[in-house]
């Protein structure tokens, strides 16, 4: 499979990147590879935006549907009451 060459790293980006795969027992190129395989499986931030934003569409309609039965309950219950 073809690799994946990265330039125009810093010394200290370079320095993070083999502590950070020292510490979890890994080497840089394994490190690296679960990094990608993790960043690439997670949604976007724009998608779950956009999902979210959905959702309280549908929330706020919700909302107002159970307000307007509510109203049409509490005028029935009134008028129950005052007969």
């Amino acid at each position: 499979m073809p690799g994946v060459t990265i330039h125009g790293l810093s010394k200290e980006t370079l320095a993070a990147l083999s502590m950070r795969a020292s510490h979890n027992h890994m080497s840089q190129q394994e490190y690296l590879r679960r990094l990608i395989v993790l960043n690439l499986t997670q949604p976007e931030i724009t998608d779950l935006l956009e999902r979210m934003e959905e959702t309280m569409k549908i929330c706020a309609m919700a909302i107002r549907e159970n307000t307007e039965v509510m109203g049409g309950l509490v005028k029935e219950e009134r008028e129950g009451l005052l007969r």
